[in-house]
């Protein structure tokens, strides 16, 4: 099977516009980086004078390689619009979580301020400790 053979199958089956072909024949940049990678991926591999049979399952392994990748990068990139996502949730609730948490503040440092100069206004009227 020659290189050029190959390509062609590879080309119809990515989305039959010709991209990984064109990519494989001119070197040049046909304005989709997938087939791009695919065309050079592909060809890096090729062995000339192996069997067909051995030219398809290295064509299929790197394939499979790049999938894998694919299927990673996808994976980072999702659990990253998870965090994005909780983020977003909690961004939206935060302005009133905000306002509790301020006033909580202030009435404990009051608090905190009250007891560590003698103010403790809790303690009842009249009675010493």
């Amino acid at each position: 099977m020659q290189l050029d053979e190959l390509m062609v199958l590879v080309s119809e089956a990515y989305d039959g516009d010709g991209a990984v072909l064109r990519h494989h024949q001119s070197k040049d940049a046909v304005g989709d980086g997938l087939a791009e990678f695919v065309a050079n991926e592909i060809s890096e591999t090729y062995v000339q004078d192996s069997g067909r049979l051995s030219i398809l399952i290295e064509a299929k392994r790197v394939m499979y390689i790049a999938q894998n990748q694919l299927t990673d990068v996808i994976a980072a990139i999702e659990e990253q619009e998870k965090k994005c996502t909780r983020e977003v949730h909690i961004k939206a609730t935060l302005p009133e979580d905000r306002e509790l948490l301020r006033r909580q503040k202030e009435t404990f440092g009051e608090i905190i301020t009250e007891v560590l100069h003698g103010n403790d206004s809790s303690r009842k009227e009249g009675k010493e400790t």
